[in-house]
């Protein structure tokens, strides 16, 4: 990997393993973002295709998970076994 661009959210530019990605690529170019899925240079442009192989190679994205989902299944009874 030759990373030259880390995208980061301030959030996770707090933590400890966000400290550590950056610290591990020091000639990256750190660009601070909003949020992890809404940078245009990455995301939404049909052009970056053709691209995109090169773009994971050299870019990171550093981001925090906001929501955490959970379902709740229906119980049918005791388990057995």
């Amino acid at each position: 990997m030759d990373i030259r661009r880390i995208y980061v959210e301030p959030a996770a530019a707090e933590l400890p393993r966000g400290r550590e990605v950056p610290a591990r690529f020091p000639d990256a170019h750190l660009v601070e973002v909003e949020s992890h899925n809404r940078i245009p240079e990455l995301y939404g442009d049909e052009t970056n295709v053709n691209r995109w192989v090169r773009i994971k190679r050299e870019a990171l994205v550093l981001g925090v998970k906001k929501s955490l989902t959970a379902r709740v299944l229906p119980t049918t009874g005791p388990c057995t076994r």
